[in-house]
Parts: C-alpha cells; structure tokens; sequence
C-alpha cells in the first residue's frame, strides 16, 4: 500500500549513512523504481552501465533477464544517485570522473557483499564473498527486515516480486499506456502486460457488491407473493 511503501522508502533512506544502508536503499529503491526481476538487479554488472545517447547526464542499464532478454533501460535518477552514494562510500567511486575513469572493472558488480560489521544492524544477513554479488535470497532478507523496521506488517510474506507488481500500478496511476509498461516490464506482448495488469487490478481492491441490492427486493417481492412460477419467468423477465 502506499503508506507502507513511503514508510519503507524513509526509513531505508535514513540509513544511508553506513555502507550497508546505502547499499540497501540502492538495492530496494531499484526495485521499487523500475519494476525490474530480482536477478536482474542483484546481478547487475558495471559492464551494463554506460551513458545515455539520447539524454544528457542519464545513465542506461543493459540489463540482462529472464529467457535471455536484453535491453537497454534508462535507469531513474533516484536510483542511479543512490547507486554512485553506495559505491563512494564503497571506496569505488571518484568524485567528478567520467564513467570510463571510474575504479571499477567491467564484470564488478554494483551490489556487493558487505562486511560483517556492516550488517549488524540487520537480523540473519550472511554474505562470505566481498566481491561477489549479493545473492537473490540476501535480497529478499534484507527487503523483509527494512520492513519490519519500518514497522510494515507481514514482513515477513512479501517478496521481492511484489516491488514489481507495486511498480506497475504506480505506473497505471501515473498515467502510463499498457504499451509503455509492456517494455518496462519486460513483457512478450501487449497480452501478456494486460493479464498482468488486469490481475494486479483485482487484487488491490474487493469486488463491488452492485447487485445484492436488486436480490434483496426481488426476494421480498416473492416473500410477499409475487414470485413468477419458474426461474425461466424471472429471466426472461
């Protein structure tokens, strides 16, 4: 809901101040902000980041997914301020350079394992390999535990994938054409996007009671005598 989704956004961005937070912060507001899978963000290498072509200062994500899909996806500010705070307190990001000038080497990836001390402030982290990408299920573990910090209920059930399907209503809310969000999603096609969207659509709300009003008079009407013989009467009216 929204309410925890901006609960969640404050509180991880309050913890930017340490390594471990300024990675999280980056991590999840990937996820939050481009709808992306969770291995399409935990595995995201400094060989897939380069300048946009087309606007200036924007930065493109060559993302690889599922099925062996690639394309090339402008990456939101936020996120991509949030990822270049991560790496300078990480020690691999220079101020002022250019991206070729930059410390890291092209199969680094952005999200990396922290020390030990730097996960003390989260429950059940263990992450061995510093240069190594965090692990989908690290991922998941620290998505849950911001939560319940940020004191969302259920933490404990939401999955990575729900960001996603968050972020694609916000895009309905937003404005965005099923054909917009078929290509930020990853989709295969408009029907697929579709479905998608539609089934997103029942779930965030209940069903709208419209008829047990009608139910309710036609009922009294045949307690009080009027009831046709068979149903065929009352269907045809």
């Amino acid at each position: 809901q929204p309410r925890e989704l901006g609960a969640l956004f404050d509180y991880l961005q309050g913890k930017q101040h340490t390594l471990a937070g300024a990675r999280n912060f980056a991590l999840i507001l990937a996820y939050m902000e481009t709808g992306f899978r969770n291995a399409e963000v935990v595995r995201m290498q400094w060989k897939h980041i380069r300048p946009s072509k087309s606007q200036k200062e924007r930065i493109i994500y060559a993302w690889k997914g599922k099925g062996g899909k690639t394309e090339d996806e402008p990456l939101p500010e936020l996120v991509w301020n949030a990822i270049v705070h991560y790496l300078y307190l990480d020690g691999r990001w220079i101020p002022n350079q250019p991206l070729h000038e930059q410390l890291l080497q092209p199969d680094d990836y952005i999200f990396r394992a922290v020390t030990h001390h730097g996960t003390a402030y989260l429950a059940n982290v263990t992450e061995v390999d510093p240069d190594g990408p965090i692990s989908g299920k690290s991922a998941v573990r620290i998505l849950r535990t911001a939560l319940r910090h940020a004191g969302v209920a259920d933490a404990d059930k939401v999955r990575i994938h729900d960001l996603r399907h968050t972020w694609a209503l916000r895009m309905v809310a937003s404005g965005a054409h099923d054909s917009e969000i078929k290509l930020r999603a990853h989709h295969s096609s408009l029907e697929t996007t579709a479905r998608y969207l539609g089934s997103l659509k029942a779930k965030s709300r209940d069903r709208k009671d419209l008829r047990s009003g009608q139910l309710a008079v036609q009922m009294r009407a045949f307690a009080d005598g009027d009831a046709p013989a068979s149903w065929e009467e009352v269907i045809e009216g």
